[in-house]
This record gives structure tokens, sequence and C-alpha cells, in this order.
């Protein structure tokens, strides 16, 4: 029996893509929140890009397809939105955007959900399991909804008087890719849905951050685009190890910065085990050790960022076919 990917779910997911309220051409003039502690260059390539990429989804049906495959979590996305729909309005307040200005540009923030009754804001994520151990990108998202606490505090959104009290925030992730082994491991959580409460970050602190950000948007843009990039931080870069493992294995006993450091130590543990191979009389001898190496690595730029193919930097930096993973024989 064949399985296909869906062509009625991948027109769902381009649609899905482009369905969002700050438009990429109001950029950096309004800048969404989401975008405000994103990378810069990120966002300019989207204002930029963003017909080309239309035209290249449009055109190109395997890419299309491709495209898909690798968003294919909106779904997630959009139907648990979906459902927060249905909570009762009289103690729910959902998915308000709310827009203020900061100098000369507009900060635009949407929030989730809040609770009138318990005075609880709330930000949804669905996300990777991986999150719940990335300080990075929960500080982020703890950035994020605080911003959005901000804005619903001190935007007049309906009588100029009206003003909301909030007690508590929620960050609530749903861990798209959690498996059943995962809850045994103490890596993750047990549960596939998971809350953890955000710290309130003092105002002055919060509006120094917020202004800061714009700052670095309005500054990036300035820049030739040709010659700029985001950085290592932004690209999730790691940088070249050489890792000694098992032959026939996948996980590393050590990962090492210097080749050589490696190999002396596959040398010295690879001593120990014919040692001990040649003192047995039955059963397998141990497998023997050897060093991978691992190059240097933009991991989002390369997996991750539906721009990268009209990205001049990653253009510049492409690795060769002799820059993969392989086995040193020496």
């Amino acid at each position: 029996m064949k399985f296909e990917f869906p062509q009625i779910i991948v027109d769902l997911i381009v649609n899905l893509y482009f369905d969002y309220d700050v438009a990429a051409n109001t950029y950096p003039e309004m800048i969404s929140v989401t975008t405000l502690i994103d990378a810069p260059y990120v966002a300019q390539m989207r204002k930029l890009h963003e017909q080309d990429l239309k035209d290249k989804l449009n055109n190109d049906y395997d890419f299309r397809l491709q495209f898909a495959r690798k968003n294919w979590w909106l779904i997630l996305g959009k139907a648990v939105h979906s459902v927060m729909e249905g909570l009762p309005e009289d103690r729910y307040m959902k998915e308000i955007r709310i827009n203020k200005e900061f100098g000369d540009c507009i900060v635009s923030g949407k929030f989730d959900v809040y609770d009138k009754a318990l005075f609880e804001l709330s930000d949804y994520k669905v996300t990777s399991k991986f999150t719940t151990s990335n300080e990075i990108r929960l500080r982020d998202y703890f950035y994020q909804l605080n911003i959005l606490k901000y804005l619903l505090n001190t935007v007049n959104m309906t009588n100029g008087e009206e003003k909301y009290r909030i007690d508590k925030m929620n960050l609530i992730l749903f861990l798209r890719d959690l498996n059943p082994s995962d809850m045994f491991s103490n890596q993750f959580p047990d549960d596939n849905v998971v809350s953890t409460e955000v710290s309130f970050i003092p105002e002055n602190d919060l509006v120094k951050y917020i202004n800061d950000r714009i700052a670095i948007h309005l500054s990036e843009y300035q820049k030739d685009v040709n010659n700029n990039g985001c950085s290592e931080k932004e690209r999730w870069y790691t940088p070249e190890t050489y890792a000694v493992i098992r032959k026939g294995g996948k996980v590393a006993t050590k990962l090492c910065e210097q080749k050589g450091v490696a190999l002396r130590m596959r040398d010295s543990l690879n001593a120990s085990i014919i040692e001990k191979n040649n003192k047995k009389k039955t059963g397998k001898p141990e497998e023997l050790y050897q060093v991978e190496y691992r190059p240097a690595c933009n991991k989002r730029c390369q997996d991750y960022c539906d721009y990268n193919i009209f990205c001049p930097f990653r253009k510049k930096t492409l690795q060769d076919i002799h820059s993969r993973k392989h086995i040193i024989e020496e």
C-alpha cells in the first residue's frame, strides 16, 4: 500500500503560511512582536522576496511539495487556535491585535487568550519537544509574552478607560514531536501539552528591550542586504567537531574541537578494546571506535529558513560536497 502527501494539504499549508496580519511590506515601519524578537535579516528577506517565494511555490511543484512537508505543523497551530475560538466570550478575550507607537515605529502584537476571571494571559505554541530545554528560545518566548502584556496594559482598546489586570502569565506548549519513549527520559516532559509560568519583566527593562530591538532592526535595515546576514546565534550555528563513536553507532562518546585530540582518544580506546578482544575466548568481539568529522552547520539556514534560496549570505557560505560528514581514515 502506497501513501503520499495529499495535494489538498499541500495547498492548505501554502495558504496558511501567508495568512498573517502584519504584511511583509510594512516592515520596518510596523513590526510584529514575533518579528521584533527574531532576526532582522530574516524580516528583510521576507520583505524583499515574499512575492518571489509565492512565484516559486506556484511554478515549481517539487519545491511546493517539499515546502509543505517542512511546514506541515502549521495545520496544528491553526487547529489549536481554532479550538480556542470556542472558549466562552463572557470569560475569555481571544486573539485581539494591539498596536502601539514607539517613536517612528509601530509594534503590533496579538495575544492568544486573556482569562478575565483569573486575570491570566496565556500564549500557545505548537513547537518541538526540544524547545523545553532550549533556554534561548524560551527566553524569546518569555519576552514576547511580556511585550503582549505591556501592550494590553498600555493601549486603550475600547472606551479609553478600561485597563486589564494581569496577575499571571502562562506559556503553553504543544509538543508536536514527543514520542511515548520520551516520557521515560529526563530530557523531555511527560505530557504532550505542558505549561510554564512566565515571570514579569520590570516595565523599565522591558521598554528598554523593545526600543533596543527596534533600533537593531532599523540599523540592520539600512545595511546592504548583499553584504549582511544573520548572526551566528540567529543562524543556530554549530562549529565543526570531531566525534569519537563506535563503529555502526550514531551517538558520540566524545565531541572534540581538534582532530588530533579525537584521533588520540580513538587510538587509546581501541587499544583497550583490542586487548580485551584478544583475551576473549567466546562471544562477539567489541566494536572499535572511529572518528567522524562533523562540519560546521547553520542549522536554521539549512533546514528551517523558508527564504534561504534567496539569501545572498547563504549562497556565499554553502558547503561543497567535500565538507559533508564523513569518517576520518587515518
